[in-house]
């Protein structure tokens, strides 16, 4: 986490400073106290999440630029069909995609997991709950287990944002010991 970050995103007005990057080196000088290291962390990935986001919509501006705007002025004087600017559009959005978060549920467990964001496909975290009494059965959509399932570390395309629930399946008593 990028405390320096978040503290810029969702404290726009404080007045504070960061010896190194740790939460222990945060110096408040506004009034009031200070952001918890629990609520910072849980504004990164939604800040983290937005600076992505910005970066997409940069990159895309530029390729628009360069790449389809081209195209649609030559559509305006009948040089091109519209669509062959519509593909020139839809070229410069699939090579700039926007990103997306997986948020993770304990279901009933116990820990935290920050949510993660990526774009294109990427190996999700592995899983860091617990359940007492029982063992981690990989993620599901649905928190009954009836969505899509995905084993530990699969890897999913980040084209929307997703939670995934922790599935728990019980140890047999006999086993416990």
């Amino acid at each position: 986490m990028d405390i320096s970050l978040v503290l810029t995103k969702r404290y726009p007005d404080a007045e504070w400073t960061l010896n190194g990057d740790s939460y222990s080196g945060l110096n408040w000088l506004s009034e009031g106290d200070a952001p918890t290291l629990a609520e910072l962390e849980a504004e990164w990935a939604q800040v983290e999440y937005e600076v992505a986001y910005e970066a997409v919509q940069k990159a895309r501006q530029t390729a628009y630029q360069a790449d389809s705007d081209p195209v649609f002025f030559d559509y305006q004087r009948g040089e091109v069909t519209e669509q062959e600017w519509l593909d020139a559009v839809q070229a410069v959005k699939d090579a700039h995609p926007y990103p997306a978060i997986v948020s993770f549920d304990a279901n009933t467990g116990e820990g935290s997991m920050g949510a993660q964001v990526a774009t294109g496909v990427t190996a999700l975290r592995g899983n860091q709950f617990t359940l007492e009494g029982h063992t981690f059965d990989g993620w599901n959509t649905v928190a009954d287990g009836s969505g899509d399932a995905f084993a530990d570390g699969a890897e999913y395309d980040f084209s929307a944002n997703l939670t995934l629930f922790a599935q728990w399946l019980a140890v047999p008593a006999d086993e416990e010991e």
